[in-house]
Parts: structure tokens; sequence; C-alpha cells
């Protein structure tokens, strides 16, 4: 029997007064669950340490993390028994990704490669139009100069 993987988005917060090595084996656990009961890891996003917007367990502070995977639906509520069993975990939501959200963040990032891809192509034409301007700027000066010899020359005689 196989079962259909379903997309999911989880957001957790860490306390953030937990040194790194043990945030970094908060992530690692999370995701080694979710590998472990039948899920595929997708995306893994640090947002970084914020403030809260309420004092929780009277931290003011913690690090947020969001991991993308695929799963089968009773691992959301399996992976929430393992949040409320981490005490380093102060927060956390899952949530069913939205088909149309995930294609709208691909097409994003693609776009934003693009983009990049298409800032860096202009700098280098724009040294050739640099060394172009530079050399009419100089002919343009030698014009200006011998009109000015010419005018002189016009003036004496």
């Amino acid at each position: 029997m196989i079962s259909k993987l379903s997309k999911y988005e989880t957001t957790f917060v860490v306390d953030s007064l937990q040194k790194s090595e043990n945030k970094e084996h908060i992530v690692t656990k999370v995701e080694n669950f979710i590998k472990n009961n039948g899920g595929k890891i997708g995306e893994v996003e640090d947002w970084g340490k914020k403030r809260l917007a309420y004092e929780i367990n009277r931290k003011q502070y913690g690090n947020y993390y969001q991991i993308h995977f695929e799963g089968p639906g009773n691992l959301p509520g399996l992976l929430e028994r393992e949040y409320r069993l981490e005490e380093g975990i102060l927060r956390f939501l899952t949530i069913t990704s939205d088909p149309r959200a995930v294609l709208k963040r691909e097409e994003a990032a693609k776009l934003a490669k693009e983009t990049t891809e298409a800032e860096v192509i202009p700098e280098e034409t724009k040294t050739e139009e640099t060394k172009t301007e530079e050399t009419k700027t100089e002919e343009t000066k030698t014009e200006e100069t011998k009109t000015e010899e010419t005018k002189t020359e016009e003036t004496k005689t």
C-alpha cells in the first residue's frame, strides 16, 4: 500500500540562550525525526534570532527555524508530540503547504537567480561603455581644441 506524501511546513522557535551546538542538535534531531518517520526533507531555513511578540517562559528572544518537508498524514501529529518533549523548543507550528505558494516561491527563486545573472552581465558591458565614452570624450576635447585654435587664428588675421 503506497500512501501519498503531503507537503508541510514546520516552524519552531528555539530558546536563544541555548548554545549554538545545542541549537544545531535540536534542528538535526527534528530533521532525523522527520526522515525516520517516512518524511523527505526539502528546504531548511534559519531565520535567526528575533524578539518574541510576548515573553515565553520569561524569554524575550528566540531563534526561528522553518523546515519544508513531505510526509505521511500522521507525521505532523508525531512531530508536534516530539516538539512538546524537547525542552529547548519554545513554540512550534506545522501546516500543510499550499501548492500555489510553493510554485510562487520556486518562481521567485528562479526570478531572483535570473536577476542576479542579468546584473552581472551589464557590469561587463558598462566597463566597455565607459571605455567608449572616455574615447568619445577625448575626441570631443580634441575637436573643441581645434575649433578654439581655428577661432583664435581667425581673430588674429
